[in-house]
């Protein structure tokens, strides 16, 4: 649960999860809690936030303020400025999120090829710190857009050898859970994936 969701305060039967969405909650993770298959009564409370590594809100922000960009030319002319900076602090795991996010957006608005460019960064960020959940959760938003950009003949046999972008993003929100449990939106991402799958 996320701050400022909805979901605060609230009840899983209030929340109509299952009826909206198909999908069960199988535990809440609250801390080094965890509450295995919880009732319908179980209320979500303000403690229930994720937590995770410091910048984790500062990501959130930033990436919602990306969303509210339309202009892909204003948007360009921060990444470059970005980019000289990077070339000069190689090691901040924090701009390669930064320019991550940047490119995700940048995919969305014009330009399909930047999904590459963010798993680039993403996985740069992986690798200077590779315990915390947000490089992860980048690479899987990536890949999944990887994915819905560039469907080829060859989609299903690499879907059946678990090689395709959704069955990769998939796996990258996996290792951003692995690093940290409640890490909501690598939640809410792999469901979302788990559901697209399923309709397919």
């Amino acid at each position: 649960v996320v701050e400022g969701s909805g979901f605060v305060g609230r009840t899983i039967a209030d929340g109509m999860i299952r009826t909206r969405t198909g999908v069960s909650i199988v535990a809440v993770i609250r801390g080094s809690d965890t509450f295995p298959a919880p009732a319908p009564e179980f209320e979500f409370p303000a403690a229930a936030l994720a937590q995770g590594d410091p910048a984790s809100a500062t990501l959130l922000r930033f990436r919602a303020s990306l969303a509210t960009i339309t202009d892909s030319t204003r948007l360009r002319a921060y990444e470059a400025e970005r980019i000289e900076i990077a070339r000069v602090r190689r090691d901040s795991t924090l701009l390669h999120l930064e320019l991550g996010l940047v490119s995700l957006r940048l995919a969305e608005l014009s330009d399909k090829d930047h999904y590459d460019d963010a798993l680039s960064e993403f996985e740069w960020a992986a690798e200077l710190e590779p315990t915390w959940a947000w490089p992860w959760y980048g690479a899987g938003l990536a890949e999944e857009g990887i994915g819905d950009s560039k469907i080829s003949p060859l989609a299903g046999f690499k879907a059946m050898l678990g090689e395709d972008a959704m069955t990769k993003a998939a796996d990258a929100m996996v290792e951003a859970l692995d690093r940290e449990p409640g890490f909501a939106p690598a939640l809410e991402a792999l469901t979302r994936l788990a559901l697209s799958q399923r309709v397919n």
